[in-house]
């Protein structure tokens, strides 16, 4: 045996094993279900550790979780340089947040220069999520006003709420916050006892509520209407323990409704020294209530003061704190002089513990501390201490974050997509392995066993990267072996021609690897060009889709040119090669004259062009959420419930403080009659997640027999400022991808050909485009992801026939004039466009059919690219290179011609002189 096959035999054994070694932990770690994890992280940390490391994460759409986008608010707490540190700081308390929570595979990472991204897989309650990090703001500690001034304040309200309510008529499209009806810097307290004390017991009596889900079914009456029939606002409070003020469940939506009216008609009724604030929910006899504290508007200290916050158990030696949760406090070094003048200063007073606008809990300062060490008492249980303890621990964010969009995947879906997923690669698979192995026999079955070859290396790079793989991604995983089998194709009918002109078996094995390997090269470079452009705009999924693609490239360039060359060299050298094993073609020798008829097919293509881009502009695209900005909805009633009983429910959705009437948003079913698909558009001044949480309590409530279990499959929200981002990078993506081919072209052939190739793209991708306006199918991300994958596949066939049309020149350009070299070249790849356009549609029409939503959409782009891709490069490509290449010959006569008259005219009034 050859040493160069040798080392060659050897390095794929290396591959394959690299790859293996790869794999191991996600084929040991997939299977394992959530009690076997839970096990193996006890009994063997140190493994679990590994294999959650090493094996490749599964996106939110493939096992369900949450995603949020949130960005960091420079405006009301900073500017200049603090910035990057800043948003550096909510991502690692956040991240710390998220940890503590035990949510498993987390992944909390910045992007751009504001935002974070949080995925939580696996959590299956949005609400949570959102408490845990989406609505995250300053960790603040504020005094709690006199309860004097506080009562004051409430009988000033009660003056002159009658006032306020006559005639008034509510702006509801103003949201103010209900924590809050005013704030502003407050005036330093001054205090009368300064006796210090070394370490000692500074909270006491602090009665932490506890954290239970606030049943907004008791509320929905007081929400559509709550100022109805009002007559005082001191009548919507009770006085409890503590003396603190508390607020039954079916008054919190008046006491909010008051606050917020206040802010928006008599902002001075409530002092700018105090705020009013809600605490959380407790269960006091047998009753849901929320207390309602009147603090300082100004902090006195921030989270940013925090070092540390443990939860112990009392000490023996004080009665009434032994064996009883506490909590161990400790403030930094530089905050320990701020700490014991607060504590000097307020001895006696209560103190506030505020996250996100919610107090945690109010105890009392009991002491004058001076080392910035003290506990906290007063907890009822250990996971009450516990909630408190993160709450401070994890709340000091240096800067307000907002929630710019969130999605949630249920985890029935995200069963259904690996289900639906499984199906459709195992369909196509099936189908583009049967064909290439009954059409090209054993040279089919070498290519089909380098492509098994393919993805698994594909999927253990992916694994080497780190990367997640998402439901796009497997659209990439069942598009790249649709498209890996034209690399194979180009090979094997370069050998047949080989063959045909009388060369030996080993020559032709030779020839056409060399002669197919540079329109391999160049399509793929083409295609990896889209998916890098894709990756760099792209978000979420699609970034996942575009690194698969990409691996993809790669693995199909070498399987080709590596694998499935030496599999041909082994077979060679072990076996009697006396013929090339590549079946009956379907097409011998084609001859059609495409050229001839490129006028009639100039003019149809020009019409369906007008057509597209009169629809484009003033049908216009339906646009999804994605990039406009709102709610959408994906739910399984079971029972099924209609879309009208749905629109019907619809008519009054509270929200906030506003009843909206949402019967008007599209509702439809899809795939099941169980499951529909409801989209909201952006509403103004109203947040999307806001309208998110909204439908699904609206809908829980009037449809309650079918709202069990896992009954949401997917919710989206999206903000107006992420979705009108997504859509410039959108175009931007289109745009920049189109430019960088057009160079690369430029690059490898003569610009004429680049020109001429991206004038077909733009035919394509109008083509698409125009279908999609008149059809009114919605917009979205992978419709987007689809188009630029449609854009690499167009280019596969172009770049083919252009690069026989090269080669046809430097042959046959002496002895066939220049249509003639194109309709040959054309002809010689018919064959080659035939096949891979008919294996890629068999793995798309797997994907239309066997795939869920979200891949159907874009199934169906790229069914219409492949058919339009084809197209363009059979009938325009070289038709429009033609059309030029004979306009320059009819100007450069023209020229001569005029050159020639010249002289002669001038030779003539020289002869009469």
């Amino acid at each position: 045996m050859p040493r160069g096959l040798q080392i060659r035999i050897a390095l794929l054994l290396v591959i394959i094993g690299w790859a293996v070694y790869q794999l191991y932990p996600t084929f040991v770690f997939w299977p394992l279900t959530v009690q076997q994890r839970q096990a193996l992280q006890l009994t063997d940390k140190a493994k679990f550790d590994d294999l959650q490391m090493r094996a490749i994460k599964r996106g939110l759409d493939l096992q369900g979780g949450v995603f949020l986008v949130l960005e960091v608010d420079p405006a009301r707490t900073m500017t200049g340089g603090a910035l990057a540190d800043a948003v550096e700081g909510a991502r690692r308390v956040i991240e710390q947040r998220v940890n503590q929570y035990g949510v498993s595979e987390a992944n909390v990472q910045k992007i751009g220069e504001r935002r974070i991204i949080v995925e939580l897989p696996g959590l299956d309650n949005i609400e949570a999520a959102m408490r845990l990090v989406g609505r995250t703001a300053l960790l603040r500690f504020n005094l709690l006003r006199p309860v004097s001034e506080r009562d004051e304040v409430v009988k000033r309200i009660d003056a002159v709420l009658p006032q306020l309510l006559s005639g008034v008529v509510i702006d509801t499209t103003s949201s103010a916050d209900s924590s809050a009806a005013a704030s502003a810097a407050s005036t330093a307290r001054a205090a009368t006892d300064s006796t210090p004390a070394p370490q000692g017991e500074l909270f006491g009596g602090a009665r932490q509520p506890q954290s239970t889900q606030t049943g907004v079914a008791r509320a929905d009456s007081a929400r559509e209407n709550p100022l109805k029939g009002l007559t005082s606002f001191s009548g919507l409070l009770n006085v409890g323990p503590g003396n603190d003020y508390y607020v039954s469940t079916v008054n919190k939506p008046k006491v909010e409704a008051v606050l917020s009216l206040i802010a928006e008609k008599n902002p001075g009724l409530i002092p700018s020294a105090g705020e009013f604030l809600f605490g959380k929910e407790e269960l006091i006899n047998g009753q849901y209530v929320t207390p309602l504290y009147y603090v300082s508007s100004s902090a006195e200290m921030t989270g940013a003061s925090v070092k540390d916050a443990q939860v112990s158990q009392g000490s023996n030696l004080d009665i009434e704190q032994a064996g009883r949760p506490v909590i161990n406090f400790e403030v930094k070094e530089d905050s320990v002089r701020l700490f014991s003048a607060l504590t000097r200063r307020n001895r006696g007073e209560r103190m506030a513990i505020v996250l996100d606008n919610v107090v945690y809990s109010a105890p009392t300062i009991q002491a004058h501390i001076t080392d910035g060490r003290s506990i906290i008492t007063g907890m009822a249980d250990k996971e009450e201490a516990r909630s408190l303890a993160i709450a401070i621990r994890s709340g000091a964010l240096p800067a307000e974050v907002q929630v710019q969009e969130q999605r949630y995947v249920g985890p029935s879906l995200g069963t259904d997509s690996i289900e639906s997923s499984l199906r459709a690669s195992m369909i196509a698979g099936i189908a583009v392995i049967a064909f290439m192995v009954l059409y090209y026999r054993l040279g089919g079955a070498m290519a089909v066993t380098s492509q098994m070859l393919n993805l698994c290396l594909v999927m253990a790079s992916l694994a080497a990267l780190h990367g997640t793989l998402t439901l796009p991604g497997v659209a990439g995983l069942i598009l790249t072996l649709g498209m890996a089998v034209d690399s194979n194709v180009l090979i094997f009918e370069r050998m047949r021609e080989e063959s045909n002109s009388g060369k030996n078996p080993r020559a032709t094995i030779e020839s056409g690897f060399k002669n197919a390997s540079s329109a391999i090269w160049d399509s793929n470079i083409t295609t990896l060009i889209s998916a890098i452009v894709l990756y760099q705009f792209g978000t979420g999924p699609v970034r996942g889709f575009a690194l698969v693609l990409a691996i993809g490239i790669g693995g199909t360039v070498f399987a080709a040119l590596f694998i499935t060359r030496l599999f041909y060299d082994l077979y060679a050298h072990f076996g009697r090669l006396r013929t090339i094993s590549l079946g009956v073609p379907f097409l011998k020798n084609p001859h059609f004259q495409f050229l001839k008829w490129r006028k009639p097919w100039f003019i149809g293509s020009g019409i369906v062009l007008v057509v597209s881009v009169v629809s484009i502009l003033t049908v216009g695209f339906n646009w999804g959420v994605d990039f406009t900005g709102g709610t959408r909805l994906a739910v399984r009633f079971v029972p099924p419930v209609k879309p009208g009983d749905v629109r019907t429910a619809l008519r009054r959705v509270p929200v906030g403080n506003r009843v909206l009437d949402l019967s008007q948003s599209e509702i439809k079913t899809v795939d099941e009659a169980t499951d529909l698909l409801i989209t909201v558009k952006q509403i103004s001044n109203v947040e999307a997640a806001a309208v998110d949480s909204a439908l699904r309590i609206r809908l829980s409530d009037a449809f309650p027999a079918s709202t069990k279990g896992d009954w949401v499959l997917n919710a989206e929200s999206v903000g107006p400022k992420v979705g009108s981002e997504l859509k410039s990078s959108a175009i931007y993506a289109v745009l920049f991808s189109l430019i960088g081919i057009l160079i690369y072209l430029s690059f490898r052939f003569e610009w004429i050909y680049a020109v001429t190739t991206t004038a077909s793209l733009f035919h394509d991708v109008l083509l698409a485009l125009g279908i999609f306006a008149l059809i009114r199918h919605e917009v979205t991300l992978s419709v987007v992801a689809a188009v630029l994958t449609m854009v690499g596949y167009s280019l596969n066939d172009t770049i083919v026939v252009f690069d026989r049309i090269r080669e046809g020149l430097r042959i046959h350009g002496r002895r066939l004039t220049f249509g003639e070299i194109l309709d040959k070249s054309i002809n010689e790849t018919l064959t080659r466009t035939i096949i891979t356009s008919g294996t890629t549609l068999l793995a798309v029409v797997a994907l239309l059919i066997f795939a869920g939503q979200t891949l159907k959409d874009f199934a169906l782009v790229l069914f219409i690219g492949v058919l339009t891709g084809t197209y363009s490069s059979i009938y325009l490509a070289a038709a429009l290179v033609f059309e030029w290449q004979n306009r320059q010959q009819s100007r450069a006569a023209e020229t001569v011609r005029k050159r020639g008259a010249f002289a002669v005219n001038k030779a003539r009034k020289s002869a009469t002189t």
